[in-house]
């Protein structure tokens, strides 16, 4: 391979994770019912990729708990509607909201493994 078709690949590459992303981010808007332009052009556009990115992941674990369900609704107000960045503190709660999804996601599946097992052993005592 030559030093030009690894750039070639390369570009290829960053242009296909940023289509990607822009696909993401319009599916999101459309979803949410947001027109795409208020988004075009934002001055804070990688707070509001990290905010889908962050939805994408959490989503249903942060919207079983209020508070954070309503504080991360908030930062999508400061960062779309009043157009200001994501603060240092923001993302320290971020942290701790992502720690807590996950901490609900574990949760989740230690109940469901003991459901499964609870299956498995009362199937084996009636056969």
């Amino acid at each position: 391979m030559t030093l030009n078709t690894l750039t070639a690949e390369k570009n290829y590459s960053h242009e296909h994770q940023d289509t990607r992303q822009n696909w993401r981010v319009a599916s999101w808007c459309l979803k949410k019912g947001i027109p795409v332009d208020s988004i075009d052009g934002h001055p804070y556009y990688e707070d509001i990729l990290f905010l889908t990115q962050f939805q994408d992941e959490f989503e249903a674990e942060y919207k079983s708990d209020a508070v954070d369900y309503n504080r991360v609704k908030a930062y999508w107000g400061i960062v779309l509607k009043h157009r200001l960045p994501l603060s240092k503190k923001a993302f320290a709660k971020f942290e701790r909201i992502a720690q807590d999804c996950l901490d609900r996601r574990q949760q989740k599946q230690t109940q469901l493994n003991q459901i499964h097992s609870l299956r498995q052993q009362t199937g084996t005592r009636h056969n």
